[in-house]
């Protein structure tokens, strides 16, 4: 569980969301997210074009005799692309359609194109970041998503860098005793991009649009944060709002 110093220190890692610092980004006329109906991530990734991309990398993947470099190509390729731009609090839909994208939805999109091409992998939650781990021939490979020259990190040296560099990387600023390493499922991973679409609702003072997101996000994912955020609303609706960084 997580443990918050002060009252402060919820308020910045409830309202910063993951690695989404800074002002609220408008909604686009054309948000697909902002629907009557909430598509999970499987039907989006039943599209015509994406399941026919898949199949065309599975059946590349079965003639590489190195599966990672295999890897290494399916990544570079893939963010070329799909992930055309980082717009915070992007959602995987509105990067299928456009090819905006930020760390939740670009790891969601590869978390899901590698499940389903059978690549063993994990995701990983910090307090600001989540990215995505695979596992091949018994060592581990990082696929950060907001990097398109270098994201693919093969080094375990550098990977544990990284990785220590996540989890550390604004604690003090946050003021919270505990650091957030967690690993989720891509469910779960799917209820933090609800989340911080409700996050950015909430800066745009669009209250119903935010408690809309925030409940399909505990749906998906009860974690200490989102649960945090549902109480506050409840307890103090109208405080829920960021004006400046």
């Amino acid at each position: 569980m997580l443990a918050i110093r002060t009252r402060m220190g919820l308020w910045l890692l409830l309202l910063l969301g993951v690695l989404q610092v800074g002002l609220a980004s408008p909604i686009p006329q054309d948000d697909l997210l902002a629907t009557a109906k909430v598509s999970s991530l499987s039907e989006m990734l039943q599209d015509e074009n994406v399941a026919g991309y898949l199949q065309h990398w599975a059946q590349r993947k079965t003639k590489y005799r190195d599966q990672v470099a295999f890897l290494r190509t399916f990544f570079y390729r893939t963010h070329r692309k799909y992930l055309k731009q980082y717009v915070p609090y992007s959602s995987v839909q509105q990067t299928l359609a456009n090819g905006s994208y930020d760390c939740v939805s670009g790891s969601a999109l590869f978390a899901a194109f590698l499940q389903a091409l059978e690549v063993p992998y994990e995701i990983r939650e910090t307090g600001y970041h989540v990215f995505v781990m695979a596992r091949l021939d018994n060592k581990y490979l990082l696929l950060e998503s907001t990097d398109p020259s270098a994201g693919f990190v093969e080094d375990q040296q550098a990977i544990i860098h990284q990785v220590q560099q996540y989890i550390f990387d604004g604690l003090d600023a946050a003021m919270v005793s505990k650091p957030i390493h967690n690993t989720i499922t891509l469910e779960q991973l799917e209820g933090l991009m609800y989340y911080n679409r409700a996050l950015n609702y909430f800066q745009l003072r669009d209250r119903e649009s935010a408690a809309y997101f925030l409940e399909h996000a505990l749906a998906r994912y009860d974690s200490p944060r989102i649960r945090a955020m549902s109480d506050l609303l409840k307890e103090h609706p109208e405080q829920v709002v960021i004006t400046e960084r």
